[in-house]
């Protein structure tokens, strides 16, 4: 599936939200200047049952939506999307179509294109641009174009535009999260990532004989957009399973560590996130299932909302070759 296999899905909440928006708002819209405050809104009550979308839903973009024909039916329903096709037609249609001015027209037209998957039209360094060119070239056409090829020129790529948006927002919310794993150079691992409610992997191993990765885990609180936060009290809970007749292949014990990380939204404070490791501990590993339970620190409610995430490093017999098991953690880590 799409979603399972990106590691980001930011479109994918955008436009599900859109949809959600548009669907109480149909005819008249929000009105200019809502989208966000609509869009946070329409997130609250999915946050409050599943609390591990927070995050993903914090960092994604929340200014427009990202389509320049959707946010238009959002702001202004039915009515203010008809007005921007209308809007495009004229234009379409309008432009003076002798030889020497297609580059122009092409770089018009590509602005509608564009507008499938950014709202060009609401960054003024491009609108201005594009006002400009269509003031330079937009004339009363001495012989109008069909009026079925402009149709065509507008209909065509907005309805393979929708109906690709549609697909995508049929995926479920737990299918588009996932608990990252990277390396101890915090590169992404992604032979751990597999073994994460996957299947079990074979890797070569160092002369250490180990394997390094760090998991991330959930958040400290339980938080939604809408302020209100509870810190969290239960241990993070993973399940690492051993065929029952386990082999010098598997690990036989590992190091755990309870690893605290910032969680605010990089791209807004322009820094990277820190982390520090507060717990360490060791397990043995047995066959079947091994229920790892990761104690957290007590924390206040007014605290910062940190990343609790899990380093582990698996250790094992003398063997060159080896087996990385199943991980089996919940969206939530309980």
């Amino acid at each position: 599936m799409f979603a399972k296999q990106t590691l980001e899905n930011q479109r994918v909440w955008i436009h599900k939200a859109n949809v959600e928006i548009f669907r109480n708002n149909r005819i008249f819209g929000i009105g200019s200047g809502n989208y966000t405050k609509y869009f946070e809104t329409s997130y609250i009550d999915q946050i409050e049952k599943k609390p591990y979308l927070y995050y993903e839903i914090l960092i994604t973009p929340k200014g427009h939506a990202h389509h320049d024909f959707i946010h238009f039916l959002i702001l202004g329903g039915i009515i203010g999307s008809g007005i921007f096709l209308y809007y495009w037609f004229i234009i379409i249609t309008n432009l003076n179509d002798s030889k020497h001015k297609l580059p122009i027209f092409l770089g018009i037209y590509a602005i509608f294109i564009a507008g499938m998957f950014q709202c060009f039209l609401l960054d003024d360094e491009v609108y201005l641009t594009f006002l400009f060119l269509v003031g330079l070239n937009l004339k009363k056409a001495k012989s109008k174009p069909i009026q079925f090829f402009v149709l065509i020129c507008i209909l065509l790529p907005l309805i393979i535009s929708i109906y690709s948006i549609s697909s995508l927002v049929q995926n479920k919310e737990s299918d588009l999260f996932i608990h990252r794993t990277r390396d101890l150079n915090n590169l992404l691992s992604p032979i751990a990532q597999k073994t994460i409610n996957g299947d079990i992997q074979n890797i070569h191993l160092t002369e250490n004989k180990e394997f390094y990765f760090k998991l991330e885990g959930c958040l400290s609180h339980k938080v939604n957009l809408n302020g209100n936060k509870i810190p969290r009290e239960n241990p993070l809970l993973l399940n690492i399973s051993l065929p029952t007749d386990v082999n010098d292949n598997y690990p036989n014990s590992l190091d755990i560590e309870l690893r605290e990380r910032d969680s605010f939204d990089q791209d807004q404070k322009f820094k990277a996130h820190s982390e520090t490791v507060i717990n360490v501990f060791k397990e043995k590993l047995n066959s079947g299932n091994n229920l790892i339970q990761v104690p957290i620190p007590s924390i206040k409610a007014d605290s910062e909302i940190k990343f609790y995430d899990i380093g582990i490093r698996y250790f094992f017999p003398n063997q060159t070759d080896a087996i990385l098991p199943i991980i089996s953690l919940n969206p939530n880590c309980d």
